[in-house]
């Protein structure tokens, strides 16, 4: 199912969503094995470290706000996987 900018707009993504193309929702497990509903897509550009660029990423966007419940912890804003990473 495709996903409008629109209803991307209030969700902790919305930043990004004017920029999202081909959204749509899947299903993702973790490591606990508990199945979530997650919206994934491409984006057409992102920049990382300053003027580090990748082009048209496979991405997947899901709160992961539970992993800065630690405090004095540093601040997890995304994770980069192996596709980005090889």
């Amino acid at each position: 199912m495709k996903i409008s900018a629109s209803a991307l707009a209030g969700t902790q993504f919305g930043g990004l969503a004017s920029k999202l193309r081909k959204s749509t929702y899947a299903a993702l497990a973790g490591a606990d094995s508990v199945t979530r509903q997650v919206v994934q897509g491409e984006l057409p550009e992102m920049q990382l470290a300053g003027k580090l660029a990748f082009c048209r990423q496979q991405t997947v966007f899901s709160n992961i706000s539970h992993l800065n419940k630690t405090l004095g912890a540093t601040s997890i804003q995304g994770i980069a996987g192996y596709p980005m990473l090889s």
